[in-house]
């Protein structure tokens, strides 16, 4: 009988520490699973967003300020996000090729890439000038948005372990944050100034 009582005592405490590290384990589990599906959300809404801040850029000459409300507004409605400016560039067309093939004005001093087919049809053109042209009357931009990591610990491990991009390194932050990047090509739909 003292023997019976000899093996329940360790039992008991073997399993009370197995109960504790898989209960601690699963809570780490959970918490790195609400913060993957935070993240998930927040990546869907900025690649809307990002469609329609380009499509804002399309018609209004790459207005950033525009475009930064824009995206500030969408994203504020998901809940724990911290207000910061993205950043927003423009990859396509390159300043390089509106300078080669848009019009110089000489009273303003700038560049413009027209939308409308001036005085050349486009089936008159060779297949590389077609390709060209089409290819400059279409706007791609990329926003770089800082997610805050907020879920304790799961925040701190992905941050450890996912490279963050350097404009979101040198955010203030109160949080680890994880650059979120996107992008969106339309069509121009007025003339591009640089």
């Amino acid at each position: 009988m003292n023997a019976h009582r000899f093996l329940v005592k360790p039992m008991l405490g073997q399993s009370t520490v197995e109960g504790t590290i898989t209960l601690g384990l699963f809570f780490l589990f959970l918490a790195a699973l609400v913060q993957l599906i935070w993240l998930l959300l927040v990546q869907q809404m900025l690649q809307a967003t990002t469609l329609s801040a380009t499509r804002v850029g399309a018609r209004s000459n790459m207005d950033k300020a525009a475009m930064q409300l824009l995206v500030q507004s969408r994203m504020q409605s998901i809940p724990g996000m911290e207000l910061h400016l993205p950043k927003i560039t423009r990859l396509a067309p390159s300043d390089g090729d509106i300078k080669q093939y848009g019009r110089f004005n000489k009273s303003t001093q700038e560049y413009r890439l027209p939308t409308e087919f001036p005085a050349v049809s486009l089936s008159l053109l060779g297949r590389e000038e077609q390709e060209r042209y089409l290819k400059l009357r279409v706007l791609q931009v990329e926003i770089i948005y800082c997610f805050p990591l907020q879920v304790p610990l799961a925040g701190a491990f992905i941050n450890a372990i996912v490279e963050t991009d350097a404009y979101c390194q040198t955010q203030p932050r109160r949080h680890p944050v994880m650059s979120i990047q996107t992008r969106a090509t339309v069509p121009l739909e007025n003339d591009l100034k640089i």
